[in-house]
Formats: structure tokens, C-alpha cells, sequence
């Protein structure tokens, strides 16, 4: 593309309002819709994220998304996506009108933070959890309360540092 000097005429800008993405969110065990929840979409390539949340009837809609590989996942302290992830492969005007992400309940752990000597908890420590060998994915993190005691909830099976 060549630079055009001010008040050239006779130039073809194209605009590309990107990809879509919409589906609905279902309980893995009860086949029901889930309101109110948030999705993010994001894209490594792109280094982009983008969220939304479902409507009463669990549906969702990403507009004006890259083309390439886009992640997808549910920003929710107990519910996780029944897989181990969703991605899927948009062209640059690709619509994809019936992605569907069942998700379900995730393991917690919990624990507690104390000193070794007075067994006296310590408090406001953060406390994270991130899954090993999975790049794209978030820390959960929480903090300890006055005692010392924390709980993570929503994890994905798999192995966590924590």
C-alpha cells in the first residue's frame, strides 16, 4: 500500500468489521440455559480479548472479532467449561451462529496459611492457582481471610500451581 499525500482522490478504503461468533451457554448436567454469565474471547495472535455476557436465555454474541484462532472461556468464581478448552478458526467475515459451551461445576481446593512456630494464620496473603502447560489460560486467585484459611473454586481438572 502506498502513502497517498492529503486530498488524494479517487482512494478505496475497505473496512472489514471482522468476525462473529454467538451460541448459548448450557449446564453440562442439566441441559438448562445460564444467564448472566460472562465469556471472554481471546486471540494470542492477535493479543486481543474481548467479553460478553449471556442473556436470560444463555445466549451470547462476539462481534468484530480477528480472523485466526479464538479461545473462549467462562469468567465465573464456580462454573468452568465442561472441555479443555474451546477454540475455534474464524476468517476475517466468518459468522458462527451455533458455538455451544456446556459448562459445570469446578473442583476447589482450599487451604490455609499460618505461621509454622504460633500456628497463628496469616492474613491477606493471595493465594493463585495456575494451570500448567496451558498458555492461554487465567490464574484464579484469591486471599486469605483473618485466619489464614482461602478456597479457590472453579478449576478445571488438571495440574495447578499454586
Amino acid at each position: 500500500t502506498e502513502l497517498q499525500p492529503t486530498g488524494a482522490t479517487g482512494v478505496d478504503i475497505i473496512l472489514n468489521g471482522g468476525a462473529s461468533v454467538a451460541g448459548h451457554v448450557v449446564n453440562l448436567t442439566t441441559n438448562e440455559a445460564v444467564a448472566d454469565v460472562s465469556l471472554r474471547a481471546s486471540s494470542p495472535y492477535a493479543m486481543s480479548t474481548m467479553e460478553t455476557t449471556t442473556d436470560d436465555q444463555g445466549s451470547f454474541i462476539f462481534a468484530g472479532l480477528s480472523a485466526g484462532t479464538q479461545h473462549f472461556e467462562v469468567l465465573d468464581d464456580n462454573l468452568v467449561v465442561s472441555s479443555d478448552s474451546i477454540s475455534v478458526e474464524l476468517a476475517s467475515d466468518q459468522l458462527i451462529d451455533d458455538l455451544e459451551i456446556r459448562v459445570a461445576v469446578g473442583a476447589m481446593v482450599a487451604g490455609r496459611v499460618y505461621d509454622e512456630e504460633t500456628d497463628v494464620g496469616v492474613n491477606a496473603v493471595t493465594i493463585s492457582a495456575r494451570p500448567e502447560n496451558i498458555p492461554t489460560a487465567s490464574s484464579k486467585e484469591v486471599t486469605t481471610d483473618s485466619a489464614g484459611y482461602y478456597l479457590l473454586q472453579g478449576l478445571n481438572e488438571g495440574n495447578y500451581r499454586i
